[in-house]
């Protein structure tokens, strides 16, 4: 196998790059379609002609295959990922595998290279950290984050 130019997007090099651009965590029974939607996107934006994709994005079904350890196999995209995507929904506050995905990512990545968007449900910020009214933030970003952070609204998506 030959070794892909250091140039390649989301592909690991000798020195040690990350192997996706950004892992998408989201609740699959209520979020997938949005998930899809933005790894369609990513992917797309700002495409070199010769390329097939400008960023290479993790996104459960689409990235793995069948593996002997679901959580073994999610950590390794997360270790091999720039930034961590976090779709925020109601669905994703009560979801176990997104409060994994976000301990394990504040456990061990920075911080600031999570990336906040809003779905669905509500999301405030009071001062110094996110409202208790807050519906949509899972709850491994409570207390995690030092100033408020900048999230997308995409709560228009899908609407008609």
């Amino acid at each position: 196998m030959t070794n892909p130019s250091p140039a390649e997007p989301g592909i690991v090099t000798p020195d040690g790059d990350a192997k996706f651009d950004v892992f998408i965590s989201y609740a699959r029974k209520s979020s997938a379609q949005q998930a899809r939607a933005l790894r369609r996107a990513l992917e797309r934006y700002a495409r070199a002609w010769n390329r097939a994709r400008s960023t290479v994005v993790f996104l459960d079904d689409q990235s793995m295959s069948a593996s002997d350890s679901l959580e073994a196999t999610i950590r390794s995209a997360l270790a091999d990922s720039r930034w961590l995507m976090v779709l925020l929904s109601e669905g994703a506050a009560q979801s176990l595998w997104v409060d994994k995905e976000l301990s394990w990512w504040l456990a061990n990545r920075d911080a600031r290279k999570i990336l906040l968007v809003h779905i669905n449900g509500t999301v405030e910020w009071s001062g110094k950290d996110f409202s208790a009214s807050s519906t949509a933030v899972p709850s491994a970003l409570f207390g995690a984050l030092s100033e408020e952070p900048r999230w997308v609204d995409l709560t228009w998506f899908g609407a008609d």
